[in-house]
């Protein structure tokens, strides 16, 4: 089975998220490369990382991209500064083709403070985060990644192995 990635679509379809949300966003493909990204521009963090040690936040990226693969569904925590971080895997036939990263948002359990920069990252209430949490998978990936096969013989075999609970015969 090959993915295919269209590239500038994953782009515009994440340049279009960013501007109604303010939410950073990263799609990886399934080992972890990155295809896009769209970084939040008031970058409280990357300010927080010059200060502190990029490898802690990098750690906790690479934690949570594990705990999704474990459980394939959408893994968050909230960062040691109070932000939402989240990741879920990109599922296609029943294979995982990527993840997207999303975080640097501020919610109700984030901690007031008085720091310009980070009074600019979007807020959002948990609510409005679930609800973008739903509408990623469908406006990001309906065309933008599909999967194709190498051969008349591997569709025949995933036929058969998603339809092993039917009736299956030559018709």
């Amino acid at each position: 089975m090959r993915i295919s990635y269209d590239i500038s679509q994953l782009e515009k379809i994440i340049e279009n998220i960013y501007c109604l949300t303010g939410v950073s966003l990263l799609i990886l493909d399934a080992d972890r490369n990155c295809l896009a990204s769209r970084e939040n521009k008031y970058d409280y963090c990357a300010r927080l990382q010059e200060i502190e040690s990029k490898e802690r936040c990098a750690q906790c990226d690479v934690l949570l991209l594990d705990k999704c693969t474990k459980t394939l569904k959408l893994e968050k925590h909230i960062c040691h500064e109070g932000l939402y971080d989240s990741a879920f895997p990109i599922i296609k036939n029943n294979l995982v083709v990527g993840y997207v990263l999303m975080g640097r948002v501020r919610s109700e359990q984030s901690p007031d403070k008085n720091d310009p920069l980070y009074n600019k990252l979007p807020f959002m209430t948990e609510k409005q985060l679930f609800a973008l949490y739903g509408l990623i998978p469908t406006i990001l990936f309906s065309k933008a990644i599909e999967m194709k096969s190498e051969s008349l013989e591997e569709e025949i075999v995933s036929f058969i192995e998603n339809n092993l609970q039917e009736d299956l015969s030559i018709k």
